[in-house]
C-alpha cells in the first residue's frame, strides 16, 4: 500500500512501534508517538488498559477499540489531521478512523481490513464464561461505531467482495462510496526466498498472534492439529516454526510443545519463509488482509489453509493451495504435503501462477483514481 501511494504522492505515516528502513524510505515523515502494544513497558500497558476501561465504561466505544489506542496516540492522530496540510487521511484501523470522524476538515478514507463487528461476533461464538459475557456487551457497541465509520467516511476500501457484502448488510444504502482494493505483495522482495532451498519437513505458521481471532486458530493448531500430525508422521520427524507478534505467555505455551519453536516479534519474516517447506494458515475466525497466504505464494511455498483462512481470495478456476477444515482433515493435508514431494512442488507451482496476479503495481491505478476522486469532491 505504501509503495503504491508513494509512487504518485507525498506520504506521511503515523503508526506505533519501531521504524523500519524499507518503510522510512517510502515516506516523507514517519511519526511514532507510542510503542507498539507488545513492546510497552508494564507501566505503559497498565496505563493504556486503565484508560481504555474508563473510556469504555463512560463512553460509547467498546474495549475492542479503546484498548488499541491511548490518549497520546489519539491526540497525535487528530493533531496531524486537523491543520489542513493533507489532501486526505487514509486510516487503516477502525480505531483510528473513529477518532478522526467529526474532527477537522481533512477527508478520511477508511481502509477496512474486515467487517470488524462480524469478526468480533464470530470470536464471541468461540468463547465461554466471563469472556463470552463481556463480548455480549462489546459486539453491539462495536457494530454501532463501525456503522458510523463506514457511513461518515468519504470512502471505504475493502480487500474482498465478502467484506463488502458484510458492510453493505451493516450500513445498507448509507454505505459511503467504496472500492475493492485487494491484498497485493512486492513479489521482487521475495526473489531470494523463492531461490532458497527449504529445510525438510518444516512448517511455518506466520501471523499476528496478539490478535485474538488469530490466536484462537493458533491454539487449535498447537493443541489439536500438531498431536494429530505427530500420529500420522510416526517416524518422520517434522518441526513447526510459529513466527510473528505474540506475548511472552503465548511463546512459553508454544515452546512447551516438542515440535514447535516460537519466534516472538521478528523484525523480518524473510528468513523464516526461506527455511519453510510448507506454510500453514490455521485460521478459524476469518479476518485481515490474507497476507499470510500472499506471502507464501510469493515465496513459492505450498500452503495448507482452512476455508476461513483463505476467505476473500478469488483465484478463479481451481484453488492453488490445499484447503482443509477440522483437525483430522487438516493434519492429513499437512502430512500429505510434507511426505509427497511431487504434490508439494505442484501446489507451490500453482500458487506462484496466482501470486503473479497479486503484484503491488496493480494498486497504482485504482488507488490513484480513488484518492483523486475524494480530493476533488472535497475541493
Amino acid at each position: 500500500m505504501l509503495q503504491a501511494l508513494a509512487d504518485g504522492s507525498e506520504v506521511d505515516l503515523l503508526t506505533v512501534g519501531r521504524n523500519q528502513p524499507q518503510v522510512d524510505a517510502l515516506c516523507r515523515n514517519v511519526y511514532l508517538p507510542t510503542p507498539y502494544y507488545g513492546d510497552e513497558t508494564p507501566w505503559l500497558a497498565i496505563k493504556r488498559w486503565a484508560a481504555a476501561s474508563v473510556e469504555t465504561l463512560t463512553g460509547p466505544e467498546p474495549l475492542w477499540l479503546t484498548s488499541k489506542t491511548n490518549g497520546m496516540l489519539r491526540r497525535a492522530i487528530r493533531e496531524r489531521a486537523k491543520d489542513g496540510q493533507y489532501d486526505v487521511v487514509l486510516a487503516s484501523e477502525l480505531s483510528s478512523a473513529a477518532v478522526l470522524l467529526g474532527h477537522g476538515e481533512t477527508p478520511v478514507i477508511y481502509d477496512a481490513h474486515n467487517c470488524e463487528w462480524r469478526l468480533l461476533e464470530r470470536t464471541r461464538q468461540q468463547q465461554t464464561g466471563l469472556r463470552r459475557r463481556v463480548l455480549d456487551r462489546e459486539v453491539p457497541r462495536l457494530r454501532a461505531v463501525e456503522r458510523r465509520t463506514v457511513t461518515e467516511s468519504k470512502m471505504v476500501f475493502v480487500t474482498a467482495q465478502s467484506d463488502l457484502d458484510e458492510l453493505r448488510m451493516l450500513a445498507g444504502a448509507d454505505l459511503a462510496p467504496h472500492r475493492i482494493i485487494p491484498s497485493t505483495i512486492d513479489l521482487k522482495r521475495y526473489e531470494n526466498v523463492r531461490a532458497a532451498t527449504p529445510q525438510p519437513a518444516t512448517i511455518l505458521v506466520p501471523g499476528k498472534f496478539d490478535w485474538q481471532p488469530n490466536l484462537i486458530g493458533l491454539e487449535w493448531f498447537a493443541d489439536e492439529v500438531v498431536p494429530a500430525l505427530r500420529q500420522r508422521m510416526q517416524d518422520n520427524a517434522f518441526r513447526v516454526v510459529v513466527a510473528g507478534r505474540m506475548t511472552e505467555a503465548t511463546k512459553s505455551k508454544l515452546d512447551a510443545v516438542p515440535e514447535i519453536t516460537a519466534e516472538r516479534n521478528p523484525d523480518d519474516m524473510l528468513d523464516f519463509f526461506a527455511r519453510a517447506s510448507l506454510v500453514s494458515v490455521p485460521v478459524l475466525v476469518s479476518s485481515g488482509t490474507r497476507l499470510r497466504i500472499a506471502e507464501g505464494l510469493a515465496c513459492k511455498r505450498p500452503i495448507v489453509s482452512t476455508t476461513p483462512g483463505a476467505a476473500g481470495l478469488d483465484p478463479g478456476d481451481g484453488t492453488p493451495w490445499i484447503v482443509a477444515d477440522g483437525t483430522d482433515s487438516y493434519a492429513d493435508a499437512l502430512a500429505r504435503v510434507l511426505t509427497d514431494t511431487a504434490l508439494s512442488k505442484q501446489v507451490a507451482s500453482d500458487g506462484w501462477a496466482f501470486a503473479e496476479t497479486l503484484d503491488w503495481n496493480s494498486l497504482r491505478v485504482p488507488l490513484s483514481e480513488a484518492i483523486e476522486g475524494v480530493v476533488e469532491a472535497a475541493r
